[in-house]
């Protein structure tokens, strides 16, 4: 199975955010943005007052700071997103985007882009996901081959592609 596509910006940016975001292993992580706020509160509130922690104005400024607790993993969605397009622009990682050919055989997966290529057995995989648009086979923890979906003629194609990986991941 050949399947030959052009990986977008998009594309990288939506691994990188599956990674830092979804990702299970990543989950203290996720903690720590939702309690980021009190935290800076107390923070602040302990160096502003010297200790007095417990005024109306401190609960005033806890509760505008609560507010904005649902907001958190937005904007930090939005700053990964601003960092990850920084880093693109760099010449130096020009090979992260651009023409992609990624055969599935039978013992390796063979990957041909603009500047690189790549044989990668199947043995060498760490895992398999699945996630909304994308087939990420993960070669290392924040490493992975991206599979849009859109190179799928129909679902049938799609479908018979994730048996056929697999069948072939190491932990199967």
């Amino acid at each position: 199975m050949t399947y030959t596509f052009n990986q977008s910006e998009e594309d990288y940016i939506r691994l990188n955010l599956y990674y830092f975001w979804y990702d299970k292993r990543r989950k203290t992580f996720r903690r720590g943005i939702y309690l980021l706020i009190p935290i800076v509160w107390v923070v602040v509130s302990a160096l502003v007052n010297r200790g007095f922690i417990f005024r109306m104005t401190d609960y005033i400024a806890f509760a505008i700071l609560a507010f904005g607790i649902p907001f958190m993993p937005r904007f930090y969605r939005w700053c990964m997103r601003y960092k990850i397009k920084l880093q693109l622009k760099k010449s130096d990682n020009r090979n992260l985007t651009g023409e992609r050919e990624v055969t599935l055989l039978e013992d390796k997966i063979v990957l041909k882009g603009s500047f690189t290529y790549s044989e990668i057995k199947w043995k060498s995989l760490e895992k398999f996901i699945e996630h909304d648009d994308y087939l990420y086979l993960f070669i290392a923890i924040n490493h992975a081959i991206i599979l849009p979906k859109r190179v799928f003629v129909n679902q049938e194609e799609e479908r018979q592609t994730i048996e056929f990986i697999k069948s072939k991941m190491p932990s199967s």
